[in-house]
């Protein structure tokens, strides 16, 4: 039986020194499905399994499959949030004497907002174009590039693009595991019999 995240979470098994590992992935029309062992410690025998469905997938990277944590983030993580913000257009006023000099502050400021969540080029328009639209993107991102601009003497304005507004799923979250992560409108659980035969 299905079951929020939730419960996958507060298991015993993953709960006392519980180490998650990804058995599989799957696609199908309009869901991923994630079994997950969780084992005792890491390298240890496998305590239970679970199955998890990821529904309304909007990003996902897998690129670690034995990472051993789980965690779910919700609306007020960078990689969720830019998927809930309205999206818009950062234009300067005027075009820099040095396009390239304002790069390093830009890419130092991006990382301090969102780590390395979102590639530094998702939103940023490299080269500067000659409109003076230099990114399109979410705008807590855009509203803090415009403040790293101020402080080099320059200006630039935001713009929304009422065409672009996301959709605002208020339950939009993150499933994180290792270095992997799913983002998705819903998710759920259930505890899967474990085959005797396969650890």
């Amino acid at each position: 039986m299905a079951d929020s995240i939730d419960g996958l979470l507060a298991s015993d098994e993953f709960r006392n020194s519980g180490w998650a590992r990804v058995a599989s992935i799957a696609w199908d029309a309009a869901q991923m499905t994630v079994d997950v062992a969780i084992d005792a410690g890491q390298g240890g025998p496998t305590r239970a399994r679970w199955r998890v469905t990821c529904t309304g997938v909007r990003e996902y990277r897998i690129c670690d499959a034995n990472g051993g944590g789980l965690k779910m983030s919700g609306h007020d993580h960078p990689a969720v949030r830019q998927y809930l913000d309205l999206h818009g257009r950062l234009r300067m006023e005027s075009p820099p004497k040095d396009a390239n000099a304002i790069v390093g502050p830009l890419w130092l400021g991006h990382r301090r907002l969102v780590d390395d969540w979102i590639e530094f080029d998702r939103y940023m328009k490299l080269p500067f174009e000659a409109s003076g639209v230099i990114a399109e993107g979410p705008r807590f991102l855009l509203v803090e590039y415009a403040a790293i601009l101020r402080t080099q003497s320059l200006n630039a304005t935001w713009i929304p693009l009422a065409s672009k507004v996301k959709s605002r799923a208020a339950d939009l979250s993150m499933l994180h595991f290792g270095a992997s992560y799913v983002i998705a409108e819903k998710f759920s659980a259930a505890r899967v019999e474990q085959d005797p035969n396969h650890g």
